[in-house]
């Protein structure tokens, strides 16, 4: 029997491979209908997003501040109440100005019923811990 932890980071890793190449599918095929997607208030194009179409959209916003963007995971941890929380360095390079920048960023991943349920961003790891057990 496969451990299911195990499949999520697997899922997770092809997700964010696939964000990183311009391709959604990967991602989208582990969101549930009703995915919450959250951009927090000190990073760009903040709001909210729901469900795979808001998810869409909020990427959308991304490529058009940015001309590219590469995320690496650093670091992954296994939270309470089926989150993940992943430690991200992030480069991007800005669509209209060419300036690169580089930061580290957390996504926070909330499952339940074995889909993705919860995919919100922080500027830091204390605001995406907040967020747990809300």
């Amino acid at each position: 029997m496969s451990d299911p932890a195990e499949g999520r980071l697997e899922a997770l890793r092809e997700g964010i491979a696939g964000f990183n190449r311009g391709d959604p599918a990967p991602a989208l095929a582990i969101m549930s209908d009703d995915v919450e997607c959250v951009v927090g208030p000190d990073l760009m194009n903040t709001g909210t997003y729901a469900g795979r179409d808001g998810y869409l959209r909020m990427i959308e916003s991304w490529g058009e501040a940015w001309e590219s963007v590469i995320a690496e995971p650093v670091r992954v941890e296994e939270l309470p109440d089926d989150h993940l929380l992943v430690e991200i360095h992030q480069r991007a390079v800005g669509a209209g100005s060419g300036v690169p920048v580089e930061m580290t960023i957390y996504w926070l991943f909330g499952f339940a019923d074995g889909k993705l349920a919860r995919f919100h961003l922080y500027a830091s790891e204390d605001q995406a811990l907040a967020v747990v057990g809300e």
